[in-house]
């Protein structure tokens, strides 16, 4: 990382380029796919405006309309007693009878409103059928207490029971934005260790909404959309995709084990194998990403892992090292930079944060230089070869999502700023 000159994160800024994304992901090539909150698709045009921007500075062409769809839940929330039954008298500390999942707010019907003023409902309330667990043909769910794990079947111990409703809300944008089919997909990643000029095929692996591992042919810089999509079997349904440098594909199924694929190439784009990698004895996977010759990943209580003596003789590494706790998403670059969202720092959430001291003899980094903004919920480094000095050029910057349509409609969301010193863990 020698040829990397590092700007302190207290100097970084954000400019927002129109359209609605919950997931982005970029390479140097300049090709830049997103996936939108309902799971569809995009790929970046190019442009800049729309949205927001109507009436000030914006491409000519490229702006698209972009519809995106987000579902709304609260919880329907009863205790049995022998007289009634199940019903909605509860002990004092019972969660509400309407709330969110946590049972900590009072959520009923009438007093939830869409994300922003920019949403709108475009259904009823209506049971969720769809839910972890399953259901009993009403809705409900099952358990002995409601910190407890719930089920579809009544047992002669369990006295609560929950039913969860689902409203759905929209927004209608613009944005430098093309829809990319029809196929709802959970996670998406592009070849990290290419350039400017690349003027070959991009590597584009996808996860389906459905679990199905997948691979966009044709995808390169004149053609960023691609052709048509491949089906990569599985032996069970996988939630997150990374591609590493050299072609190195790593996959996480939706039991938290890592998977690696094994014999990816130019000429061959699909590979031929996958190897199944035990996951940390901690607790199971769930987000991970591959830089030039590194892999680091998250596991469900949020402790960030790398992957340690991988090697092009020895693909997936030896055993998974503990760099830190708190951290929601993790993004390697093409130099093996290693940017993170951390949980929760000095107030503020979703916080970017940049792993300082990664070298051949301390792959995991030193130190964490802390503070680039708050409430963001994703990001993606892996567009960034070159990170500018003093002059800091937008096109160089990571691109993120915001939670929300504006981050100054967030006035409940911190917005952190951080020294050089600081250090997350």
């Amino acid at each position: 990382m020698s040829d990397i000159e590092v700007a302190p994160s207290n100097r970084m800024f954000w400019r927002q380029i129109g359209g609605h994304m919950a997931i982005v992901e970029s390479c140097a090539a300049g090709v830049v796919w997103a996936i939108g909150m309902d799971h569809t698709p995009w790929v970046y045009t190019g442009g800049y405006g729309g949205g927001i921007f109507k009436g000030i500075d914006s491409s000519t062409v490229g702006i698209n309309t972009q519809t995106d769809t987000k579902n709304i839940y609260i919880y329907e929330n009863q205790r049995w007693n022998p007289i009634e039954g199940f019903s909605y008298r509860g002990f004092p500390t019972d969660r509400y009878t309407w709330s969110n999942e946590s049972g900590r707010q009072d959520c009923s019907k009438d007093k939830v409103n869409p994300p922003s003023q920019h949403w709108n409902w475009i259904t009823d309330w209506s049971v969720d059928f769809n839910i972890s667990g399953g259901t009993d043909p009403e809705g409900w769910q099952y358990s002995r207490d409601f910190k407890r794990t719930f089920h579809k079947e009544k047992n002669w111990r369990d006295v609560v029971r929950r039913r969860r409703w689902v409203r759905k809300c929209q927004l209608v944008t613009t944005g430098p934005w093309q829809e990319a089919g029809t196929l709802p997909l959970l996670d998406i990643s592009l070849q990290p260790d290419i350039h400017e000029e690349w003027n070959m095929s991009i590597a584009l692996w996808a996860v389906a909404a459905n679990g199905d591992v997948i691979t966009r042919l044709g995808v390169t810089k004149q053609c960023p959309k691609g052709v048509s999509w491949q089906h990569i079997p599985t032996d069970q349904p996988f939630q997150a995709i990374t591609i590493g440098g050299r072609y190195q594909i790593w996959g996480l199924g939706r039991d938290g084990s890592a998977f690696y694929r094994n014999g990816v190439t130019q000429s061959n784009p699909v590979g031929s194998a996958w190897f199944h990698v035990r996951a940390p004895s901690v607790a199971p996977l769930k987000h991970i990403s591959g830089g030039a010759k590194s892999v680091f990943a998250i596991d469900s209580h949020m402790n960030l892992w790398y992957r340690l003596d991988i090697t092009p003789t020895f693909p997936e590494g030896t055993k998974w090292i503990h760099v830190c706790q708190k951290v929601r998403k993790v993004s390697v670059g093409p130099k093996d930079q290693v940017w993170i969202l951390a949980d929760y720092v000095d107030g503020g959430r979703g916080v970017i944060c940049r792993r300082e001291g990664i070298n051949s003899a301390k792959p995991g980094g030193t130190a964490w230089d802390k503070g680039a903004g708050g409430g963001i919920i994703h990001l993606s480094i892996r567009g960034c070869t070159k990170e500018s000095g003093p002059q800091v050029k937008v096109e160089d910057i990571a691109k993120a999502t915001i939670h929300g349509t504006n981050i100054e409609d967030q006035t409940d969301i911190p917005v952190y700023t951080s020294g050089k010193d600081n250090a997350l863990c």
